[in-house]
């Protein structure tokens, strides 16, 4: 079975292959953490084609309304389910999405990455 969510306004789909157990069970598992399941379902909200986001933790805390503390536990519990890799780009992250378990592209097998990324910033991040 494969869930899909639509993204708002750009005709995409997510599927989450809830037929395989692993991701079943990693995806129950979310559930048990809200923070953590707020910020999956919005880098997946906000992702592009490459299943990647590149984005700060204010990005983060203002969308979300979180605290820093609270975000930084919800970014660690998506890495430790294997849900998120994140990388660095200078100041900011560059958050990779589990493409075995969320996908938005075809996976030709090829090891690399070749991304597209969305990047958001907020006003009160910028020099004025």
């Amino acid at each position: 079975m494969n869930v899909e969510s639509n993204i708002p306004n750009r005709g995409a789909v997510v599927r989450i292959n809830l037929a395989d157990k692993e991701v079943n069970d990693i995806m129950l598992r979310l559930a048990d953490y809200p923070a953590a399941s707020k910020l999956f379902w919005f880098i997946v909200n906000h992702m592009e084609e490459h299943n990647a986001l590149l984005a700060s933790y204010t990005v983060f805390q203002e969308a979300l309304n979180m605290s820093r503390p609270t975000v930084s536990r919800g970014l660690a519990t998506l890495r430790e389910l294997e849900l998120l890799t994140v990388k660095k780009s200078g100041g900011s992250n560059l958050y990779l999405l589990n493409p075995s378990l969320v996908w938005k592209s075809w996976n030709n097998g090829n090891k690399y990455c070749e991304l597209m990324v969305k990047v958001l910033l907020t006003e009160s991040e910028q020099e004025t």
